[in-house]
């Protein structure tokens, strides 16, 4: 895992903003997923949330696959996803999979098998196909292609919905942190400003050595940290 970099306070309050934005677009079905979650890995930039940030854009993109299947650290952002399943083998060997569509791909099959499933019963609907060579296709018209085409809605609604859950929860939680981080902000902003008033009064040259005092803070000489601590001495 990447270790974050504290964001500063403009990017902070436009994080803020964000999370508010996708929480309010779930709440009230205002935006496709495949739009929301565009939203959230601007978030997760803005927060220096790398992990979350490369797991947004696979979830706009899709997760990445070769012959050899995913690799290793892709596997383990999509298990931090919540995409991951295991099963069986026939000798009882668990092993663990990856479901890698992106969420525009889930959307459009779901909406794909919903219209193949109104054109059985209605001739006047065509639907035409990415591929130029093929732009017709025949609707399904017995029981058992339609109950597969409703299987398919129910597989990829699950995999949606538990794709809007992640989201949501997710700018829920820095929307709380983010708004934690504000209160206790503010409220050191305050008493911090009532102190510096303070202390401008009885020590009017404290400004410039407590400046001092914070560059030997900074140093990896502890000497001057000495000559810091020493400082704050002279100054209370």
């Amino acid at each position: 895992m990447n270790e974050k970099i504290p964001p500063n306070t403009k990017k902070l309050k436009e994080a803020l903003e964000i999370s508010e934005e996708i929480i309010r677009n779930i709440e009230l079905s205002e935006l496709p997923l495949s739009m929301i979650v565009l939203k959230a890995s601007r978030l997760a930039r803005l927060l220096n949330d790398f992990d979350y940030q490369k797991i947004m854009e696979y979830e706009s993109g899709g997760y990445p696959s070769g012959p050899d299947g995913i690799p290793n650290d892709i596997f383990n952002l999509a298990r931090l996803a919540d995409r991951t399943y295991k099963t069986k083998d026939s000798k009882n060997n668990i092993k663990e999979y990856a479901r890698i569509s992106s969420i525009e791909e889930i959307e459009n099959n779901i909406d794909t098998a919903k219209t193949r499933i109104r054109a059985a019963t209605d001739p006047d609907i065509s639907i035409s196909s990415a591929n130029p060579n093929q732009t017709v296709w025949n609707p399904p018209g017995n029981k058992n292609e339609r109950q597969n085409l409703n299987t398919e809605i129910k597989k990829n609604s699950s995999l949606l919905s538990s794709r809007r859950s992640f989201i949501y929860h997710y700018a829920m939680r820095k929307n709380h942190e983010l708004k934690f981080s504000k209160i206790a902000s503010d409220a050191f902003s305050r008493k911090r400003e009532s102190v510096d008033n303070l202390i401008s009064s009885y020590v009017p040259s404290a400004t410039e050595k407590f400046t001092a005092i914070y560059e030997n803070l900074q140093s990896d000489n502890p000497e001057d940290w000495s000559n810091a601590v020493h400082s704050c001495r002279r100054i209370l």
